[in-house]
């Protein structure tokens, strides 16, 4: 099951990545993980499909649920675990 301690500990790593990127090359990882609103549906429908089925727990699928709704806010390196969460889960589903 994702959790949100597995969450952080994805997070905490991308951030040290990132503290290492040029700001051309942040700017560019930046438009990369921008959502169109096709994605931002699915990616709720999905998160929603996974906390019903147990795949994530109910705090995980609030912070996700929280963060997709700011995600225009939200920090590179959250966007980016998130991003693999979103693909992990499509996996998941198939």
């Amino acid at each position: 099951m994702l959790n949100m301690t597995k969450i952080r500990e994805g997070i905490e790593r991308v951030e040290i990545r990132v503290k290492m990127l040029s700001e051309s090359e942040k700017q560019r990882l930046e438009e990369t993980l921008e959502l169109t609103t096709r994605e931002f549906v699915a990616f709720q429908e999905i998160k929603s499909i996974a906390q019903a089925k147990g795949e994530i727990d109910l705090e995980t699928a609030f912070f996700i649920y929280n963060t997709l709704g700011n995600w225009q806010k939200t920090d590179i390196a959250t966007k980016a675990i998130l991003t693999q969460v979103f693909a992990m889960l499509l996996l998941s589903k198939s």
